[in-house]
């Protein structure tokens, strides 16, 4: 071979950027699944020795999804709605999780504002934790 065709060879060879793959188990754990909904887990009441509430606001929460990953994070798809007669800013003391071990957390912090009477779902991130939420609470005057 002569000296052009290795310098070639060599350029080439140190040019190429080695593609890899992202781990498929990295992948798997990431990818958030839907909780298995527990009946009745809307009526399961930890006592709350600590105090712990969402601030009081004009929200109603209609629907939630509740989900995680194999890292045990917690995210929960919130459909809320805004009961007031004006505009209100929701934000992470609006709502409040409960979680299998009895314990109560507030979601990572977030603010969204609804207009009178509007609708709207959000993805809320609840963090990491080892158990699944049971449920998600809001507070307003008539509770």
């Amino acid at each position: 071979m002569n000296k052009l065709t290795i310098i070639i060879l060599l350029l080439i060879s140190t040019s190429v950027i080695p593609f890899s793959k992202a781990d498929p188990e990295d992948v798997e754990s990431n990818v958030l699944m839907p909780d298995e909904a527990i009946i009745g887990s809307e009526l399961i009441e930890f006592p709350n020795d600590s105090k712990i509430y969402p601030n009081i606001g004009d929200f109603k929460i209609l629907n939630s999804i509740k989900m995680s990953n194999l890292k045990g994070e917690r995210w929960a798809t919130i459909t809320i709605r805004n009961e007031a007669h004006g505009k209100r800013n929701l934000n992470q003391d609006h709502l409040l999780a409960l979680f299998a071990d009895g314990n109560r957390h507030f979601p990572l912090s977030f603010e969204q504002e609804l207009k009178s009477q509007q609708t709207i779902s959000l993805l809320v991130n609840f963090g990491v934790n080892k158990f699944p939420i049971l449920k998600i609470t809001t507070r307003n005057r008539n509770n």
